[in-house]
Parts: structure tokens; sequence; C-alpha cells
């Protein structure tokens, strides 16, 4: 489904599709809201129903130009269409991981072309958390970062089970928020280059994220399930100091040569640090 104001359009998915902060459905939509060809002929869209397209009408061209969802959601769908009958949850941590090739590859340098995305543009965003859903023999299984970036971040199971101990509830948001940003400051010194080669890291967080996977495929019980979650939250932490003390005996931090880079990090990390 996608929206606009009170008008929608919604095309039945049997296969494969994505969608990345553009509209994305032109004239091939099943279902739509009542007055919407009506409202798009009085807008001057169109003429008629046969003119109409709902992306054409209603997307701002602008914001869909700078945040680049087109560009993002080529990438997306070229990459399930050429893996079309092997899509598993390592393929989807490939994709949400991907830099699409661009730049943003050295962690250093913002880009919107990228689906791991990451700050320091001059139009700029960030990828806050990613998330997979596996569902299979009627069990679903949530693989999530919890924290910003996926290229850097350990992908770990969660399920729908009863246990206040290892999720935050409504009432922890601070404590929630304290666990993000533990994790981001972490991220940040990656993307400052206070450390220059993460291989080792991200190499160590395969092999979390290669047993988490084979624990996760044997689970039987609410108890099996709990006990692979402990272990994920303690490999993370075993992760992040891993990644810290990688800081710690690094180099002295290495300014971006992007004099709006810095100050666009500056201002970041006095936010998230007030």
């Amino acid at each position: 489904m996608e929206t606009a104001g009170k008008n929608w359009a919604v095309k039945q998915i049997y296969d494969i599709y994505t969608i990345s902060n553009s509209l994305t459905l032109k004239k091939d939509f099943d279902r739509c809201s009542s007055d919407l060809i009506n409202d798009a002929i009085s807008k001057g869209c169109c003429k008629s129903k046969e003119d109409f397209s709902f992306k054409d009408c209603y997307e701002d061209k602008l914001y869909s130009f700078a945040s680049k969802g087109d560009y993002r959601r080529q990438y997306t769908m070229d990459s399930l269409r050429s893996n079309a009958r092997n899509i598993d949850v390592g393929y989807m941590k490939r994709i949400l991981r991907s830099h699409c090739n661009d730049k943003v590859g050295n962690f250093r340098s913002g880009s919107m072309k990228s689906i791991c995305m990451h700050g320091g543009g001059v139009i700029s965003s960030q990828t806050t958390g990613s998330m997979i859903a596996q569902l299979r023999s009627g069990s679903i299984t949530l693989w999530c970062t919890n924290t910003s970036l996926p290229c850097l971040s350990l992908y770990k199971p969660y399920w729908f089970i009863e246990n206040k101990e290892l999720f935050f509830t409504e009432e922890q948001q601070s404590e929630a928020v304290e666990y993000w940003k533990k994790n981001e400051l972490l991220h940040r010194m990656v993307l400052n280059g206070q450390i220059a080669d993460i291989s080792s890291f991200t190499a160590k967080r395969d092999e979390v994220e290669a047993q988490l996977m084979k624990l996760a495929d044997q689970v039987k019980s609410d108890e099996d399930k709990i006990e692979v979650m402990r272990l994920a939250k303690q490999s993370e932490q075993e992760l992040c100091k891993i990644l810290s003390d990688s800081i710690s005996t690094a180099k002295k931090k290495r300014w971006n040569l992007n004099l709006y880079y810095n100050w666009y990090w500056k201002k970041q990390n006095n936010s998230l640090n007030s």
C-alpha cells in the first residue's frame, strides 16, 4: 500500500518487491481509494483514468531526487531478482549491509546512494536500525541489529515469547536509548577514522552470526530461544569490547579532508553527548 494524504493504492505482491523512500506504484495497482482518479484529474495530474500514474501525480519530485529512493530501490530489486531462487537470511544481510558500490565503502563519506546509509553528506541520513523477518513452517524469527550501521552491527535473533529480561519495555525507553548510544559511539569512532582496519572485527562478527544462525535453526522450545537470545546479547557485548579495544590502541584520529563532513559529525557528536 502506498498513500498520498487521504488517497491510497494497493498492489498484491506474489514474488519480489521493494520500496525505498519514494513512491513506486504507477498504473499497476489493484485497488485504490474511491476518489483517487477524480482527485488527480482535479489537480491536473491527468486527463483521464488511462493517463493516471500514482507515482507521477503524487510524488514529491524534489524529495525523491534528494533522497535517492529510486536509486536504492533499483539496486534492491536487481539484487533480489538476480538471486530469486536463493534468497535467505544471509543474502538479505548482504543487501542490507550494501553500500551499492558507492564511495561510502570507506566508512567516512556520507551518501544517500546506499542501503546501509552513512551520514555526513550535504543531504544526509543514516541507517538507525535494520531487521529481517524470517517466516517458515509457521514460525517467525526476527534478525535485528538494534543499532545503526548494519555493515558493522551484529544481527541477533529474536522471537515473540514472554521474557521481559531480554527486551526493553515501554517504561524503559531511557535504558533503550542508552543501549543504542553506547553502540553508536563506537560506530562513530569508526566513521571518524579512529580505527583504520576493522577486518578482524567484521570477521569475528561473521563467525558469531554463523553460530547464531546454526543455533536458531535448532531451537525447539521457548527455553532454547531464551538461551540463544542471551548468547546473542553476550556475544554483542564481547564484539563491542573488541571494537573498543581496537579504537583505544589506534593512531590519532584522522580527519576527513571534507570540511563539511567534519563539521557535520562534530555537530552530531555534540548532540549525542548532550
